[in-house]
């Protein structure tokens, strides 16, 4: 499913509980790449580290059957991989055409390779109702890291 919407709402196991994730600075849906600027990114970052941190103190501290977990972990991922996403299309949008296909190469190769890093990390689980856990906080673990390698470059650009 493609979660790329301003808005996620997460529903958890039929209880009363929810968790609605969302940006502020406006609706980004439909914007060109150059109208979101990197201080846009910036601040968008900082209300992610600020959602990311709730999620983690609500599923290591609030009673919670496993299936909310793993929809909360999930809803994590989401976050940032919005965020990766909108990077993304800058980088994309910023660079000359000769150097694009090279681009999505090597973008490729980093999804790939953070899909093979998350499997490799929730095989041992596999079968268990943790595995989609392990799962999504591998792809969060690697997907933040790259939303922060991707700002410190755009950041140092201009």
């Amino acid at each position: 499913t493609d979660k790329t919407k301003e808005e996620l709402m997460l529903m958890l196991g039929g209880s009363d509980a929810h968790i609605t994730i969302q940006c502020s600075g406006g609706n980004r849906e439909g914007a060109s790449s150059d109208a979101i600027d990197t201080q846009d990114n910036h601040a968008h970052y900082e209300e992610l580290l600020l959602q990311d941190e709730d999620i983690n103190r609500r599923i290591q501290e609030e009673d919670m059957s496993q299936l909310e977990m793993n929809s909360l972990a999930d809803a994590r991922f989401q976050l940032w991989e919005t965020l990766l996403n909108e990077l993304w299309k800058n980088v994309e949008a910023s660079l000359p055409e000769g150097e694009v296909e090279t681009f999505l190469a090597e973008k490729e190769a980093w999804i790939s390779e953070r899909e093979t890093y998350a499997t490799e990390s929730a095989n041992p689980y596999e079968g268990g109702s943790i595995q989609p856990l392990i799962y999504s906080e591998a792809l969060t673990e690697m997907t933040k890291n790259k939303v922060e390698e991707l700002l410190q470059v755009r950041g140092q650009s201009e």
